[in-house]
């Protein structure tokens, strides 16, 4: 009977403290060296390098996650899922040309990806093409009207090019759906308007 190697993993992740998606904790360096273990003995599995991508860009280890994710679409180019998590790992890392080429390869594939369109409007934020974010976030929020995360985008591109009374109404929506806790933002809209 051959032992399934993600149970192992999934074990070894619980076992060392790693709690799984949706919590705060971050994961130990005996799952990033089981994971180590297993791409050891199976180099080319693009699913091994695609979880050692996603412990190290948890870890806040932008670098190695980056390069990661690039195995995965060296050993196979149609992981979608990796064009993804590498524009994430890019855009952490200020590469925002190339996290802008992942991004719009997964776009192409799933163009009403909400978290994919947040990050190009991200990207793009950066990169100064505030038009381009207005119209992507304008999207999410039509498929999603409570995203606070675009509301705030909006706001920061509507700003940078000098509609404050806009850039205040998106804050001012990102402020009452949570995404606005302190900063400038939360500054700016408590300032009086003369």
């Amino acid at each position: 009977m051959k032992i399934n190697k993600w149970i192992v993993v999934f074990w070894l992740a619980v076992m060392s403290g790693t709690v799984l998606a949706g919590t705060e904790k971050q994961p130990t360096e005996l799952t990033l060296k089981s994971i180590n273990y297993f791409i050891k003995d199976n180099p080319i599995d693009p699913n091994l390098y695609f979880v050692k991508g996603e412990l190290l860009f948890e870890k806040g280890r932008f670098k190695k996650a980056e390069q990661a994710y690039q195995q995965v679409l060296d050993l196979y180019p149609a992981f979608h899922e990796a064009h993804f998590e590498l524009a994430k790992t890019q855009l952490k890392q200020k590469k925002y040309y190339s996290s802008l080429l992942n991004i719009d390869h997964y776009l192409e594939l799933f163009p009403t990806d909400i978290s994919a369109m947040i990050i190009k409007s991200e990207v793009l934020l950066n990169m100064g093409n505030f038009e381009d974010v207005i119209k992507i976030t304008g999207k999410v929020l039509e498929l999603d009207n409570y995203n606070g995360k675009a509301y705030l985008i909006k706001g920061e591109a509507e700003f940078e090019l000098g509609n404050d009374d806009e850039a205040r109404t998106n804050w001012q929506r990102a402020y009452d759906l949570g995404e606005i806790e302190s900063g400038l933002h939360l500054r700016y809209l408590l300032e009086p308007v003369w």
